[in-house]
């Protein structure tokens, strides 16, 4: 029924304008494929041309209908005890007036076919409309509490299908780093729009298949129940939906969904959204031509079992939809209220990294790629900013101040700074267990009480409880992980409420920090923690209102105890106004998320020709003795190059072969006469073989770890290139540019030229320019 669907969606534009719509083909789909038994006459022929069969299919369409409801329910995850799982629930009932019952042939054909409940009205009939909201709602988890449904002394029937769906991505997107973004509207206007992304730059779980087509492309992102899928078509141009729309044809999707290939590597940029919906079909019927529905008629005859004519008064539909990091959610419930009366396509390359930055209005579709059946459809036009929004944008400019000034206070100050916003976050976040909020009183007792609070009164109150936070943090309160003497940790155990994430993470900050915070360098900690307290959307107060309380409440060299009742906090902004620098510093940013997007792995073969650049210097000093390290540089050179993986292994190997060679066979590409200049070289230079092993590890090797004890192998990258960068410069005696420095320098020169080459020469001149600069 793809014409009936796209027309329902231009009359939908046509009624309300191109504002954030969602409806349910298939639940509108299901309840017409039910009525549709219980028609004759005018009514069916409408029907059987909405749905796009003729009467010698009706069999065969039922039996596909009933497939798809049936492959829709069944799924279910691999495991039993996996939760983050795909959940369909697809229910149908009949609601009918106690003196006029379905006919029995109709009930028979729909109940074998699909689950049906029926129930009789209710007297009186505003306890049936009451029941009839509690069975939606019931259906749809709660997402549809309340249909436009008015039943009165004329009303015989109502039929319903309900259909609700929640479903986990392939792969969770992650929050958008800036969080909020622009988005631009159709009429050319810019808004800010919360984002999620999710970035797959080398082979990973998340699976998403990509279309491409002159005027828009598209990006199905599936989930992990490997069927259901998020269609996104996005124009190229920002104002481009409705030309979109409007030069669609019916089956347009039906072919597109067999152009779709699979798109390994890519970035995806999409609005967190929800988005309500309805529509009723009455006063469209002619345009749908369905009209004869709606006028009194025997044509409802095969359905009820009613001597006078029938219509029906209202096909309406209630729909909403969430798209959040973690998946999914969607319902609708459709219904049919019957009363009496008297009387082109271009495959990009399989390798290619695909950007789709969906900031711009898009249309939406859920589809199931087995059934071929479209769950939600729908358009997003407009952000609709959530509170939080407006919350985040104050607490990051009050970060940045907070961050800046923190470094003038004492580091007494700096604790009793994180001791009020833990407090804040505590009563914006309530915890009905009482430990956590004794922990802070008796912390406050003793910083009273104490002139010095590194005396051992402070931190050995609070590590009284750090068991219990340790566990609630780090083990999920099981009962296997309270296995501890200490007489406090008893009262633990009666604490197995569910506790929000975000103020676990502020305790967890509080825990890491504590240390660090009742010492002389605490600043960075305090950063840490502070960080966590906006991550959990708490509202930080005034910064140089907050402070003068706090040093007005210190008192012959001890603090007294300060009220969070005595912050004072900055009104909300109502929208979302960047000063020029903050304009600039986001631009700066997306500049580089789209260099990252666009070459997501250029910044890290840079880091490795980098490397290799200096490696290579460090080999120049041993002339052609060791010319098998000369093919190592040109091996290294080579990844870079072609980003083949089983280069990167074979490099590896080769290191681990240079660094521990007696305890290996020969390698094809090493003689005898290499063996033992690499004894030699082992013995001779120790610390050029400690740069054989930083290099090593960047290649990441786990199953040689082993052997080099004298490695922190929980160093980040960036530690790596600092050392090997220090090794280079002090220990080996050659002058190296600064590497941040560098790193911006090949920015620049990167955003000017198209197609470069990662090779000796280009870091030769890179670093000589740096140089001469």
């Amino acid at each position: 029924m793809q014409k009936f669907i796209h027309k329902l969606l231009q009359l939908e534009i046509e009624e309300k304008g191109y504002s954030n719509l969602v409806f349910s083909p298939l639940s509108l789909e299901m309840l017409l494929g039910m009525a549709l038994p219980g028609t004759q006459g005018k009514s069916r022929e409408e029907l059987l041309q909405a749905l796009e069969i003729s009467e010698e299919e009706v069999n065969s369409y039922l039996a596909t209908l009933q497939t798809a409801s049936e492959s829709l329910l069944a799924i279910q995850p691999d495991r039993a005890e996996e939760v983050n799982f795909t959940k369909v629930q697809l229910a149908n009932s009949l609601w009918h007036r106690g003196d006029i019952r379905p006919n029995a042939h109709y009930e028979r054909t729909i109940s074998t076919r699909f689950p049906l409940e029926l129930f009789p009205f209710s007297d009186p009939i505003e306890a049936t409309t009451e029941r009839i909201n509690q069975w939606a709602n019931d259906k749809t988890n709660g997402l549809i509490p309340e249909l436009p449904i008015t039943l009165d002394q004329d009303s015989v029937a109502v039929l319903l299908n309900a259909l609700y769906l929640k479903a986990f991505w392939s792969k969770a997107f992650d929050s958008y780093p800036q969080d909020t973004d622009v988005f631009h509207l159709l009429d050319g206007r810019e808004v800010t729009a919360q984002y999620m992304e999710i970035r797959q730059d080398t082979d990973g779980n998340a699976q998403a298949y990509y279309l491409k087509k002159d005027t828009f492309h598209a990006l199905r992102f599936m989930c992990n129940d490997q069927r259901i899928g998020l269609e996104v078509y996005l124009p190229y141009e920002n104002t481009g939906l409705d030309h979109f729309i409007n030069n669609i044809q019916p089956n347009d999707f039906n072919q597109w969904k067999e152009e779709f290939i699979e798109a390994p590597y890519f970035y995806f940029l999409l609005p967190k959204f929800e988005v309500n919906g309805s529509f009723k079909l009455k006063e469209v019927a002619s345009k749908l031509g369905i009209a004869a529905l709606f006028q009194l008629s025997k044509d409802l005859t095969p359905l009820l079992a009613s001597k006078e004519p029938l219509k029906v008064t209202e096909i309406a539909q209630e729909a909403r939809i969430k798209i959040k990091e973690e998946g999914l959610e969607a319902a609708a419930v459709t219904f049919l209220a019957a009363v009496a009366g008297s009387a082109f396509f271009e495959e990009p390359e399989r390798q290619q990294m695909i950007v789709f930055e969906a900031n711009h209005p898009f249309l939406y579709r859920i589809v199931d790629t087995i059934t071929d059946k479209t769950l939600f459809q729908g358009i997003f036009t407009q952000p609709k900013n959530a509170p939080n929004v407006f919350l985040n944008h104050l607490n990051t400019r009050l970060l940045k101040e907070y961050k800046q000034k923190t470094q003038q206070l004492t580091d007494s100050e700096r604790l009793v700074l994180s001791l009020i916003l833990v407090e804040q976050a505590l009563n914006q976040h309530p915890l009905k267990h009482n430990i956590i909020h004794t922990m802070i009183d008796d912390i406050w007792q003793n910083l009273a009480l104490e002139i010095n609070h590194r005396n051992q009164k402070v931190p050995l109150t609070y590590r009284e409880y750090m068991d219990f936070l340790d566990i609630l943090i780090e083990n999920g309160l099981e009962e296997d992980n309270w296995n501890h003497s200490a007489d406090h940790i008893d009262q633990f155990k009666a604490y197995k409420e569910l506790v929000d994430q975000k103020i676990l993470r502020v305790l967890n900050s509080f825990i890491i920090g504590f240390d660090t915070l009742v010492s002389l360098e605490n600043n960075q900690s305090l950063h840490y923690f502070l960080e966590a307290v906006v991550e959990a959307e708490v509202q930080l107060p005034h910064y140089e209102k907050t402070i003068a309380i706090i040093k007005k409440s210190k008192q012959n060299d001890v603090f007294q105890r300060t009220s969070i009742k005595q912050l004072t906090f900055d009104d909300l902004p109502t929208e979302i106004v960047y000063t020029e620098e903050e304009k600039q510093q986001r631009a700066a940013t997306k500049a580089r998320q789209t260099l990252e997007n666009t070459n997501p792995n250029l910044e890290k073969f840079f880091k490795i020709g980098w490397l290799n650049y200096a490696f290579s210097m460090v080999v120049d000093q041993f002339g052609g003795k060791y010319h098998f390290l000369r093919k190592l540089v040109d091996k290294i050179w080579e990844y870079i190059q072609y980003s083949n993986p089983s280069l990167k292994s074979e490099i590896a190997i080769i290191l681990t072969w240079i660094t521990e060679s007696d305890t290996y066979q020969n390698h094809p590409l090493i003689d005898t006469k290499d063996k033992i200049y690499f004894r030699l070289f082992r013995k001779k230079y120790a610390k050029h073989l400690l740069f054989c092993k930083l290099w090593l590890k960047y290649f990441e090797t786990p199953a040689y770890w082993d052997l080099f004890d004298e490695i922190d192998w929980q160093e980040r990258e960036p530690d790596i290139i600092d050392k090997a960068i220090n090794l280079v410069n002090v220990e080996l005696g050659y002058q190296l540019p600064n590497f941040t420095y560098l790193f911006e320098s090949f920015l620049k020169t990167v955003n000017q030229e198209s197609n470069l080459v990662l090779d000796y020469n280009f870091f030769d001149n890179l670093a000589k320019n740096i140089s001469t600069n």
